[in-house]
């Protein structure tokens, strides 16, 4: 009896041993260096990764990665970096109980732009510009609700129309200089030509109007407050005109 528990306990031994190896060797493991085709250097943080797979890691500092427990197979393999064309080895077969080594080397990419042409809106700040300005051309004007210059003026901010002149940032009366199609517009006796002269412009007759606050250059002269600068249309082919339509009020005696 002692004589057949020994053959027992020895055949369960031999069992076990053979046992063992094949469980540890059912998987293999892929190593390897991604280096620098060029300088030979290590690359580290370049991507490794197994195609067709989720497998994938960093290189570390010496440009060294590994993979372990891989179940044996035929792979392709991707190494890739910033800056580096990817190259992928195909045909990594993985053996179980082997260890499998894949060296890379990342060659630079050269990315050749064609020309680009980048357009800007301009100069954001006219340095020539020594005041703050508003334009008002025809069509913002065409939709105000105003017959003539002086209430189109008195809808611009920064610009208040009394009754003894047109008024800019609080200005008093005569600072403000006015032209029209450049003509400056002035009464040097009673100072109230530019507010009379310009209420009689019509807005249908207007193309532009400039207005300038605060300092205005040197060649409006005595402009202190501001200038407004009016621009009326050319002359055209043919006339037209237009007439407001009162209403008839019809009063009945009693």
């Amino acid at each position: 009896m002692q004589i057949t528990k020994a053959v027992m306990l020895i055949c369960v031994g031999i069992l076990l041993l053979a046992v063992v190896p094949i469980e540890a060797s059912s998987t293999g493991k892929l190593k390897g260096r991604v280096t620098d085709k060029h300088t030979k250097e290590p690359l580290p943080s370049a991507v490794v990764q197994i195609d067709g797979t989720s497998i994938g890691k960093l290189t570390d500092s010496d440009g060294e990665y590994i993979f372990m427990d891989i179940s044996p197979g035929v792979y392709s393999v991707i190494a890739r970096m910033v800056g580096k064309h990817a190259v992928t080895m195909r045909k990594v077969e993985i053996r179980g109980g082997y260890s499998t080594t894949c060296n890379f080397e990342l060659e630079d990419s050269v990315l050749i732009l064609g020309p680009q042409v980048v357009t800007g809106p301009g100069d954001l700040i006219d340095v020539g510009n020594v005041g703050n300005g508003d334009v008002i051309d025809q069509r913002e004007i065409a939709r105000l609700p105003a017959d003539d210059i002086g209430q189109v003026l008195a809808k611009t901010p920064g610009v208040v129309n009394r009754g003894d002149g047109i008024h800019l940032w609080g200005g008093r009366h005569g600072e403000t200089g006015m032209s029209v199609d450049d003509i400056m517009i002035r009464d040097l006796l009673a100072d109230r030509g530019p507010k009379d002269m310009l209420i009689n412009i019509a807005t249908r007759d207007i193309q532009e109007v400039q207005i300038t606050k605060g300092g205005a250059p040197a060649e409006h002269g005595n402009a202190i407050s501001g200038f407004v600068q009016v621009t009326t249309k050319p002359p055209a082919d043919s006339t037209t005109g237009r007439s407001p339509i009162l209403p008839i009020v019809f009063v009945r005696r009693y």
